[in-house]
């Protein structure tokens, strides 16, 4: 077995060799990771939507009998206001939560894809969905022949990960917020109506 000083040794005389290996594995590592990370917080995301959606149909079909049994009730006292703010909020925040759940919807993302047929990705499907077999061989072989196409092809495949991932969370901040709103106002106009 080599004593700690040999390894010392080899380290020293191979920092050549292995720097640019090295640095090519940590960049490898961080384009794991990314991609890893991506695609958890892709989940984590389309799982909020799932249950703002889970929470705001029961809610509405909840409050629908409701007002259809006691709907003179709500009319003579005014009661309309209030159950009608509660039932947008809960309908428009199903409508950005269900947008959550639309999987790469960015229309500029394919146009600029159209636009710059050589420099495709055949990584990300979006890119090559309007092609033959043949066409996405082509392309394939010809992605992972040169370097330059390699890593712009991984730098816009990111970058529209992330740009895709910041719409879904925008969204989804959207959602709670009209959602919180939506009851907090709800409940203060119904407590304004029987105060008054």
């Amino acid at each position: 077995m080599e004593s700690n000083e040999d390894f010392e040794e080899k380290d020293i005389k191979n920092v050549d060799d292995t720097y640019s290996s090295n640095i090519k594995g940590n960049i490898l590592s961080l384009i794991r990771t990314t991609q890893r990370n991506y695609i958890d917080l892709t989940t984590i995301a389309d799982n909020k939507a799932h249950i703002l959606i889970s929470i705001n149909s029961l809610m509405l079909t909840i409050l629908l009998p409701i007002i259809l049994s006691n709907f003179q009730i709500i009319v003579e006292k005014a009661l309309y206001i209030p159950v009608a703010l509660l039932a947008l909020a809960c309908l428009l925040t199903i409508i950005f939560s269900a947008k959550v759940l639309v999987p790469f919807s960015d229309i500029k993302h394919f146009e600029e894809t159209q636009e710059r047929k050589g420099k495709r990705s055949p990584f990300f499907f979006t890119n090559y969905a309007d092609l033959s077999l043949e066409q996405y061989r082509s392309l394939f072989h010809e992605t992972i022949s040169d370097k330059e196409i390699i890593n712009q092809v991984i730098v816009s495949d990111l970058y529209y990960f992330g740009i895709n991932l910041s719409t879904k969370y925008k969204l989804v901040h959207m959602a709670y917020k009209i959602f919180n709103i939506g009851i907090i106002v709800s409940f203060l106009v119904f407590a304004l109506i029987f105060l008054l």
